[in-house]
């Protein structure tokens, strides 16, 4: 696994770096801002990148949607101090497929990096205990513009039922259930992947 990181703080992208080569990952460059950063995954081709979110020229989120704009294979793993659940839905939407807070990363981020490497996504399992909730989380969320239905299927998928198991528990047809599932995903802005959608159903249904 080939490793970028970028980080406008020196200190926190020389205690990932020696924090990853102690653990005999393979890092590949270093990057303090974000026009350097895009470059250097264009250049380098990365198979991860650890991008913190603030950085000068670009942020983590913007080089990210230009990875998936771009169709790159460089999959993402964002590092941030905000705790606010809009933010984490953006990352979600966009494919960003790590999200660690800083004051945890290093406890987390080997687990997260193997994770990634199976083809998974890792949100950190602190995000509950500290996410804050705005009233634009609220109102941006997309929740309100579903259906009742499509409420009731959302809280089904939370609870990891197939599309033929909800199909079965709802006395609908199964292509009903995959209609409903890409109308939920379009009112989220979520990405249209196999996993998205269970993905943001396991960590916001109740």
């Amino acid at each position: 696994m080939r490793i970028l990181i970028a980080d406008d703080h020196p200190v926190v992208l020389q205690g990932i770096h020696s924090y990853l080569t102690t653990r005999h990952y393979f890092v590949a460059g270093t990057c303090s801002n974000g026009i350097e950063t895009w470059n250097s995954i264009v250049a380098l081709k990365p198979d991860v990148a650890i991008l913190d979110h603030n950085m000068p020229g670009m942020t983590g989120i913007q080089i990210a949607e230009r990875v998936r704009d771009e169709k790159l294979a460089t999959k993402v793993i964002l590092l941030t101090m905000h705790k606010e659940k809009i933010l984490r839905d953006k990352a979600m939407a966009i494919g960003i497929v790590g999200y660690l807070l800083k004051d945890f990363a290093l406890d987390e981020l080997d687990q997260c990096l193997q994770t990634v490497d199976r083809g998974l996504s890792y949100y950190s399992r602190q995000l509950s205990q500290h996410m804050t909730i705005s009233e634009e989380d609220e109102t941006d969320s997309g929740i309100d513009k579903l259906t009742p239905t499509e409420r009731k299927i959302l809280q089904v998928i939370a609870a990891q039922k197939t599309s033929q198991e909800i199909a079965e528990m709802l006395f609908i047809s199964l292509k009903t259930v995959e209609k409903h599932r890409s109308n939920i995903i379009k009112k989220l802005k979520l990405p249209h992947t196999s996993s998205s959608l269970a993905i943001w159903a396991a960590k916001n249904v109740k």
